[in-house]
This record gives structure tokens, sequence and C-alpha cells, in this order.
């Protein structure tokens, strides 16, 4: 009776969700990512954005991964522990450095 109670409460402890990470930073403070058309973060550079999940827009933070001669940049949000890319020839999300 006893093993049956801890392999159930094992079983619920595998269950959870990761926590998404809060992020409270005011955009404004911080220089752009973006100057002139060019990404001027380095890969594993950070950086905070704005990004619409679930039809609201919150800051995110991130990791620079690639930026591909193309135009595409390769973000790790490590908000929501997921990739985000976007092409520096379409409309640009706000995107700040963190030096």
């Amino acid at each position: 009776m006893i093993k049956r109670k801890m392999m159930e409460q094992s079983e619920k402890t595998e269950k959870r969700a990761p926590r998404k990470k809060k992020v409270k930073v005011d955009l404004s403070t911080l220089p752009d990512a973006i100057v002139d058309g060019k990404f001027v973060v380095p890969p594993q550079g950070r950086v905070f954005f704005e990004r619409t999940l679930g039809g609201k827009t919150k800051v995110h933070e991130g990791t620079v991964m690639k930026i591909n001669e193309n135009g595409i940049v390769d973000l790790f949000d490590d908000t929501v522990e997921q990739f985000y890319s976007f092409s520096l020839h379409q409309k640009l999300p706000n995107i700040k450095a963190s030096f």
C-alpha cells in the first residue's frame, strides 16, 4: 500500500509543465539590436524582444543562435524555451540588445 502512494506521487511530479519565466524590463531604456537594417548583436548575445503568443504581446528574453547571410535571425527564446526566427527583410519586431 505504501509503494502505491509513492508511485502516484512520483507520477504527479513528472507531469508538471515547466514554468515560464516572467521578464520585467523597460525596453525604452535598452539600445536597439537592429541599426540601419543590420543586426548588431553577435551570436550568443542576449536580447529582449516583444513576442505575441496566444493573442497577448509580452516581453521575452533570448539568446542569438545564428544570423544567416539571407537576413534570417535565429533566437532561442529562454522565456518559453523554444526557437524563434525572423527575417530582416520583413516587418521587424521590437528587439533590444542586452549589453
